[in-house]
């Protein structure tokens, strides 16, 4: 059996979190994960998703800069006691890669795994700068390499790297069944939402912070109002933005029609529900949400700054952040569809249905030291 301990930087809320909670709960009995996580929660819903029979799940505070220096003594602490326990650490934010990998290595964790995840190490450009730094050393602590995307991989390894097969591509892929279309639960969820057959309901999904770019996704629903005042936004995610994000829908005097749902294990739910995804992020690797939703037959507008290797099926139409907020919202309303089908056939065929990508990433675990 190999032991594998996942890092996560904070309580995820969005991709990353998908992420580890589909694919550490396919993983047979042949790998056992922990999980050492950045946050002052405890027992969230992300964390009973994760948590099976002998889970361990260890906390340490919330990973802020105001924190940094108390936060490398505990990690290296942490490293100290529990290093030879696990045969692997699988770090998902590379910005840690010294607070991590590095006493990972110096107490004798045989395999440091790096994995890309985005496009960008943070949505401010000084900080961007300052994360650089702490990942320019990464060949030192890690040994190996994973990305969900090329661009995420170019990225983080650069062009060279990436392209000479010292990288592994793991898909973010998803549950298939789990979000395969079916109309009696559309039904079934438009109902217990309280919407009628004529409401029209988007959403937008994600981490609520600067680079999923919510609060642009409540100037586009403001607009949609105004053309279809049958409309309600639902938002899918939490995160430090939520206050200022609640705010602006006051503000636009359309709070009455925004609902925050926070962070969800039901998202195929919503997704069957819902009539379009709204997702404006200024940047990304591939986001696993756009693959969710493409798989249940949702159409989803989303920003032309991510990927165009996430265009998996004709249900996605890429916009500007340029455009003005009411050409989004027009194309929002004309993408709409009266019939939904099933898309799983298609997103299997890209390689994206976990029951066989999570087997890829399961043996290269059972691979490493074999």
């Amino acid at each position: 059996m190999k032991r594998i301990l996942y890092v996560l930087a904070n309580e995820p809320t969005g991709g990353v979190g998908i992420f580890v909670r589909d694919f550490t709960t396919h993983f047979d009995d042949r790998v056992h994960v922990d999980f050492l996580i950045y946050t002052e929660q405890r027992d969230s819903v992300f964390q009973k998703a994760i948590r099976k029979q002998g889970t361990k799940i260890y906390y340490l505070p919330e990973l802020t800069m105001k924190a940094y220096l108390k936060l490398l003594r505990l990690t290296d602490e942490f490293f100290r006691v529990h290093a030879r326990e696990y045969d692997i650490v699988h770090l998902t934010y590379p910005g840690q890669v010294g607070m991590v990998l590095k006493p990972a290595k110096k107490y004798g964790v045989p395999y440091r795994i790096i994995h890309s995840f985005n496009t960008r190490l943070s949505d401010n450009p000084l900080k961007s700068i300052r994360n650089k730094l702490f990942i320019m050393n990464y060949k030192k602590y890690a040994n190996v390499y994973l990305a969900c995307s090329k661009n995420a991989g170019e990225y983080l390894y650069g062009k060279k790297m990436a392209r000479s097969g010292q990288v592994t591509y793991i898909m973010n892929a998803i549950n298939c069944e789990e979000y395969r279309f079916d109309e009696q639960k559309r039904r079934e969820m438009r109902s217990e939402l309280g919407l009628s057959d004529g409401t029209r309901l988007f959403l937008a999904a994600g981490r609520l912070e600067e680079q999923k770019n919510i609060g642009f996704a409540v100037d586009v629903f403001s607009e949609i109002l105004k053309k279809n005042n049958d409309s309600q936004l639902i938002i899918i995610g939490d995160g430090p933005l939520k206050q200022s994000i609640q705010q602006k829908a006051a503000d636009l005097g359309i709070a009455g029609s925004v609902v925050f749902a926070g962070f969800t294990n039901r998202l195929n739910d919503y997704f069957n529900a819902a009539d379009l995804l709204l997702f404006p992020s200024l940047y990304e690797g591939l986001p696993i949400t756009l693959v969710d939703a493409q798989c249940c037959g949702l159409p989803c507008v989303m920003s032309d700054t991510i990927s165009s290797e996430t265009v998996l099926t004709d249900l996605i139409r890429m916009n500007s952040l340029d455009d003005p907020a009411e050409k989004w919202a027009d194309h929002c309303i004309s993408l709409c569809r009266k019939n939904r089908r099933d898309y799983t056939d298609e997103i299997t065929k890209k390689g994206y249905n976990i029951s066989k990508e999570a087997l890829r990433l399961e043996q290269l675990y059972l691979d490493l030291g074999e």
